[in-house]
């Protein structure tokens, strides 16, 4: 996201799910947005022209493994993101937002659209790229409970076209997916069997055999592609046996100094940085937890705070003598702890409950029931449903019962009392007790 001016909006912004009509508008932000933030930091584009940009977005907002939104105010798109449900681990982005609507919380309703999908769906944590030289975007998703994993250097260069001996370079099939899954299993405790599977499907996929044994395999050797092999002689294969680099070059984390230092010697350059970032489960749990108790916390220092003001303000406006000298008006010690255990079960309602959803059951089951559908599951949209229902219902009983009494206090202030009350002095002699 590139910095602009604030500008003063008369409409609120609204979430809803990415349409295929939507990809022109979202493709000629996402390219106006990635360069004039790469051009302030005088980095290449990541897109050469918004015809690229549009095609990419058309194929994720029509791709069924993808959940994607759109901001949109008053008719017009302000942005949109994207959340990849192809594996286990969530991905995020591309997110994109209009140069002129930035700073205006935009980018962060977009974030909390697909992180609450993340929850609904039960699944076990998400991932991003970020750009590591735009500070504010990196603000906001540490705020969000993401924690930066490692740098990551974009590289770029003419295909190297040298294959280590021993190893053989071919395109992934069907038959090799089990394999490739065992393997990912086995280095990183899930598999992403929904982008290889993809891969396959495109002709973009590789994999490295070595002594009769898958070694390494690739989704796509290119900046939207993965890749995972047992060691750097199998990433030195994959990257030595391919034509090209697709899209705007590859991701290489700085921290395999060995394989970094081996792209230079061959004529690849890194042209920018970019940042790993993830979130668990439970930080996700947490940072819900943490959101609603600081919102439950808020609300009850006004409300006490209120209650403090309003009983001095009503103290002061009674007329003299209205209660005896000796009465002492003050705030009910166990009303205040009641609006403190109020808080604390507001924020365990508010909090936990909607993340319960992510932490019970079995992930894949879960996997298997909520499906890869563009809806989310139907008994938990009509439990919302009625809550909001439920919430507008007490509402207007709410607004109803004041109104009813003030109508009240204004007619007993103005009650025809029998007599004229003007010029009468009342007095009160207390009587010693016997």
């Amino acid at each position: 996201m590139s910095s602009a001016p604030t500008q003063a909006t008369s409409q609120t912004e609204s979430i809803r799910r990415a349409q295929p009509s939507d990809a022109e508008a979202c493709g000629k932000i996402c390219y106006e947005a990635f360069t004039t933030l790469n051009q302030h930091h005088n980095f290449p584009p990541d897109f050469p022209s918004p015809a690229v940009a549009t095609e990419l977005l058309s194929s994720l907002f029509t791709h069924p493994g993808f959940f994607c939104v759109v901001a949109e105010q008053g008719g017009k798109i302000l942005g949109s993101n994207c959340l990849d449900e192809r594996s286990v681990i969530a991905g995020i982005g591309p997110i994109t937002i209009d140069p002129a609507a930035q700073d205006r919380g935009v980018g962060r309703r977009l974030m909390l659209a697909v992180m609450d999908r993340v929850t609904e769906r039960g699944l076990p944590g998400v991932r991003l790229v970020q750009a590591a030289f735009h500070r504010r975007s990196m603000s906001l998703y540490a705020k969000l409970g993401f924690e930066i994993r490692e740098p990551l250097a974009v590289m770029q260069g003419p295909p190297i076209h040298d294959v280590p001996s021993g190893y053989v370079v071919r395109p992934a099939t069907s038959g090799d997916l089990a394999a490739c899954n065992l393997l990912c299993r086995r280095l990183h405790g899930h598999d992403r069997s929904g982008e290889l599977a993809d891969g396959i499907a495109q002709g973009t996929a590789r994999v490295v055999e070595h002594n009769g044994r898958l070694t390494a395999y690739a989704s796509a050797v290119g900046f939207f592609g993965h890749a995972v092999a047992e060691g750097n002689s199998g990433l030195h294969a994959l990257l030595g046996g391919v034509d090209e680099h697709l899209g705007p070059g590859f991701l290489l984390p700085t921290r395999n100094t060995e394989l970094f230092r081996w792209c230079l010697h061959r004529g690849l350059r890194m042209v920018a940085i970019r940042a790993s970032m993830g979130a668990s489960r439970g930080r996700i749990v947490r940072q819900l937890l943490m959101e609603s108790l600081m919102l439950a916390s808020g609300g009850c220092l006004l409300g006490c705070l209120f209650a403090y003001l309003g009983l001095k303000g009503v103290t002061a406006a009674m007329p003299d003598q209205t209660i005896p000298a000796e009465a002492v008006l003050q705030l009910n010690w166990r009303a205040l702890l009641f609006a403190i255990a109020v808080t604390g079960l507001t924020t365990l309602l508010c909090g936990v409950a909607p993340a319960l959803h992510a932490v019970r059951g079995e992930l894949q089951n879960r996997l298997k029931e909520t499906g890869k559908g563009v809806n989310t599951d139907f008994r938990h949209g009509k439990f919302r449903s009625g809550l909001v229902v439920w919430e507008v219902m007490l509402s207007i009983v709410l607004l109803v019962g004041a109104g009813l009494m003030m109508r009240s206090l204004f007619a007993l202030q103005h009650v025809e009392l029998g007599l004229n009350p003007v010029n009468i002095l009342v007095a009160r002699t207390p009587l010693p007790k016997g």
